[in-house]
């Protein structure tokens, strides 16, 4: 049986001027306890996290140092320290409670992984057109 599926929100890629092309990216707001910051986050269906820069954490009020120190590992098996801390993702008109990583050190991109920012939304990728499509899940009718 055939699938339909609807898609309210359009973004064009993103431009990564570090390596001159374009990317699934978008644009979010972090709330942290004293601050917030946008972030423009490449999404990444292979990411369990949002995965950002430690260097935000003080402008969010954050003790970078205090969160839950785990070590994760990328997809080509390069392994980082990173502090796990609870934030609010904004994107689409909505705020999630979600616990995101935040680097050691410094980092090439930041990313929207699966927890809090793709199990919140249905996706949809037009490579061709440079074009990522949203929907929040909780406004799907089927």
């Amino acid at each position: 049986m055939p699938t339909s599926v609807t898609y309210t929100h359009s973004f064009p890629f993103q431009f990564d001027p570090a390596t001159g092309r374009p990317y699934p990216g978008m644009e979010v707001i972090v709330h942290g306890p004293r601050g917030s910051d946008r972030i423009v986050g490449h999404v990444d269906t292979g990411a369990d996290l949002c995965y950002f820069s430690g260097e935000r954490a003080g402008a969010l009020g954050l003790d970078l140092l205090s969160g839950r120190a785990v070590t994760a590992t990328t997809a080509t098996g390069l392994q980082a320290r990173v502090y796990l801390h609870r934030v609010e993702l904004e994107f689409l008109g909505r705020r999630v409670q979600v616990e995101v990583a935040f680097s050691a050190g410094p980092i090439h991109r930041e990313v929207l992984g699966r927890q809090g920012f793709l199990d919140q939304i249905q996706l949809g990728v037009r490579e061709r057109y440079e074009t990522l499509l949203l929907e929040l899940e909780f406004s799907r009718t089927s």
